[in-house]
This record gives C-alpha cells, structure tokens and sequence, in this order.
C-alpha cells in the first residue's frame, strides 16, 4: 500500500519547522528541552507499548507468530533502553536527556514529578496534576488514547511515521546550530538519533507496519489516519514551543 501524501507533506513541515533554528539562546534551548522531555519519555511508552503487544514476555516460553517484530523490537529497545552514553556508562536514552537537561541548566522539575505521579496514579490523573500548556497536554493524550486502544497497527503507525522517521531529518537540522557545541551531552544525545534512527530504526519500523497492516484497506486507512493525527499534534507542539521562545526573545533581546 502507498503511503498516504499528506503523511510525507507534515513530515516535511516538522523537518523544516522555524523551531529546529531557533535554539540561539541558552534559554530557548532550555525551553525547548522542558517540552521536549516529555516527547522522550511518550516515545518509550510507544516503544514498550508495542514490545508488551508483540514480544510478550510468556513462561513458559514460546516463539512469537512474527519474527521481524520481535528482530525490530529488540533491535530497538536494546539500544532505547541500554544504550552507551558519551563517558561509556549504560543508560537509556530518556535518561541521557535528563543528563543533557542538567548540562544546560534546563528545568527537570516537570518530568520528574510525572515518573513520580505515574506509579500511582491513571495516567491522566498524572498529566492533569502537573499543569501542562495545551499543546504537550494534547500531544500525551493523543499518543495514550492510541495506546490505550492496544490495535498493534496502530501504534506501529505513530511510532514509525511520526517519530522514526522524521527525528533524524529534524535533529539533523538542530546540530547546525553552532550553539549546541557548547553541549556535548545534548549534541551527543541528537547525534545519536540521528545515526540510530537514520541508519536502521526507521526502515525497521515501516517494515513492521507493513508486516501488521499486510493487504487490509481498513488497517492501512486507520493506520494513515493515527499517523496524520500524531503529525499535527507535534506540528502544534512544536508551533507552542517557537511562540513561547520568540515571546522570551521579544521581551529579553
């Protein structure tokens, strides 16, 4: 099946998206790092999401129904979950992103509070204590009403069209920024990405919804339809995060 042309039209938009240039100041890099946490720590719960659905942990054991899921799952959250980070320690990369946070004086009150809230609490409960702005606020949401509809197909979609796939082509566009030398470890964390996701992670993750959707018209409709939703609501995201850096930029330069 063809992959829907309003798909690679959004991706383009968030590829090429004014934000991605404007980390010039330290603050602005602080505030796009606040928000973006929290699509970091969104990505895992996607990640863990479809490995619970396609890769269940069974005793006693038995081999999965489909073996390029289990290939890419493990492929994935080997690295997601234990990666190396720049002093060689093992870490994940939600907890790179944390390092990297403290490197550039950026806020992790937020995030932390949620790995807090969410042990005890509904997940909404968790996100509606911490007053998020609007736009993160409907981006979580958005990814955990997928989520909680558990259809494999679905969550493929996301994971591949609205993250895999366009993160290197945006981080490839933030390490332009000369500023970011001065942060190894958040340019390390980008080039990463880059090299992971640009290398393998996306082709990996197309082939996996192709494997779930196969020839069905209506799994390939849903799956296009979820990935166009996830788009936009980054689109919106990222459209927040740039008015809030230019409102600073307006009242401090």
């Amino acid at each position: 099946m063809e992959i829907d042309a309003r798909i690679v039209l959004l991706q383009s938009e968030l590829i090429n998206h004014r934000l991605n240039k404007k980390l010039q100041l330290d603050k602005g890099v602080q505030m796009f790092m606040e928000s973006h946490v929290f699509v970091v720590w969104d990505f895992m719960s996607i990640l863990k999401s479809l490995q619970k659905k396609l890769n269940p942990i069974n005793v006693p054991w038995l081999p999965s129904g489909n073996k390029l899921a289990v290939r890419v799952l493990n492929e994935i959250v080997l690295t997601e979950e234990s990666d190396c980070d720049l002093e060689g320690n093992y870490k994940s990369h939600f907890e790179m992103y944390l390092d990297a946070m403290q490197e550039v004086d950026a806020s992790t009150s937020k995030i932390e509070l949620l790995m807090d809230f969410v042990p005890k609490f509904s997940f909404q409960t968790a996100i509606g204590m911490l007053d998020l702005e609007k736009d993160l606020h409907n981006f979580l949401t958005h990814t955990f009403e997928i989520l909680s509809k558990d259809q494999s197909h679905l969550t493929a979609s996301v994971f591949a069209f609205s993250r895999e796939l366009v993160l290197p082509y945006i981080f490839d566009d933030i390490l332009k920024n000369n500023k970011l030398i001065q942060y190894p470890k958040f340019k390390f964390y980008l080039e990463r990405h880059k090299e992971l996701d640009g290398d393998f992670h996306g082709d990996f993750s197309v082939q996996l919804v192709r494997s779930l959707c196969g020839g069905d018209k209506v799994k390939w409709a849903e799956a296009m339809d979820v990935a166009i939703q996830s788009l936009t609501c980054r689109l919106r995201l990222w459209d927040s995060i740039t008015s809030k850096i230019k409102n600073y930029e307006n009242n401090n330069c």
